[in-house]
């Protein structure tokens, strides 16, 4: 029997300039009853595609995204 596919996933992305910076922080959750953890910061438009990148590959794959 193969594991089940979670229904669905959430990404959440908080942008905000911190003197001047770029700050982003992913909040992400693959079980929309449960609660939502910190999937990474980011201190560039780069390192937040690679994080959403990486999240949404394992959600692809019917991993968790983690």
């Amino acid at each position: 029997m193969s594991p089940a596919v979670p229904p669905g996933a959430v990404l959440m992305v908080r942008v905000w300039f911190d003197e001047g910076d770029l700050r982003v922080r992913l909040t992400a959750t693959d079980d929309l009853e449960g609660p939502a953890h910190t999937l990474g910061v980011a201190g560039d438009v780069d390192g937040a595609c690679d994080l959403v990148r990486t999240w949404l590959t394992a959600v692809a794959a019917g991993g968790r995204g983690a």
